[in-house]
């Protein structure tokens, strides 16, 4: 399992670039049809970039998620990740990890901020656990 997952989110970041290239007007579509609801009840995106980021800004991930457990703000990293870290999880994510599940329930996100050594920004590392991929 720990051999597939660079694979895993190698896939994961192929997906959200093709989402890209579907365009806005079709993401824009897919939220619009999702019901009017708290943030925190908001209907799973599809795995398009565009709707998965617009969707993690409308949840306001960094202060409806949890950390990851065990984890602060701004914790070392290690390659290829970045210098420092900050990792969110919602709550089906948050769940797994703590009750030492052995896997994400689908619907289950992860959100890490990687930062250069002076903790400026420097990516976003999105996981998604879609509904009938392993």
């Amino acid at each position: 399992m720990r051999r597939r997952l660079p694979e895993m989110l190698l896939c994961f970041g192929l997906l959200l670039a093709l989402g890209c290239a579907r365009g806005e007007e079709q993401a824009g579509e897919a939220m619009e049809e999702t019901p009017a609801a708290t943030p925190m009840q908001m209907q799973l995106p599809d795995t398009t970039a565009t709707a998965v980021w617009s969707y993690l800004r409308s949840v306001d991930y960094r202060a409806n998620w949890q950390l990851w457990p065990g984890k602060g703000q701004l914790y070392t990293g290690r390659d290829p990740h970045g210098a420092l870290l900050t990792t969110y999880a919602n709550g089906a994510a948050h769940a797994a990890v703590t009750n030492k599940s052995g896997s994400m329930p689908a619907g289950a996100m992860i959100v890490k901020e990687n930062f250069m050594p002076d903790s400026m920004l420097a990516a976003i590392t999105v996981m998604y656990k879609v509904n009938g991929y392993d």
